[in-house]
């Protein structure tokens, strides 16, 4: 998934469900914010849900480099 920038999102989240993805997180050395990104990417594929791709113009992000 390429993006030129990130957006912000502000949810309220369970305390519980908050630490599980905080443990997730730890487990997979990842921050929290990247830890949902990759939860929320692996939904869309189980679900078949497409992501929509960046304008041709964007600058590609720097995980997409790892996994080219």
């Amino acid at each position: 998934m390429s993006t030129a920038k990130t957006d912000t999102l502000t949810a309220r989240i369970d305390p519980a469900l908050k630490q599980a993805v905080r443990i997730a997180a730890a487990l997979e050395r990842r921050s929290l914010s990247n830890m949902l990104e990759v939860m929320i990417c692996a939904y869309c594929r189980q679900h078949g849900l497409t992501i929509p791709e960046a304008p041709p113009n964007a600058k590609p992000h720097p995980q997409d480099a790892l996994t080219a």
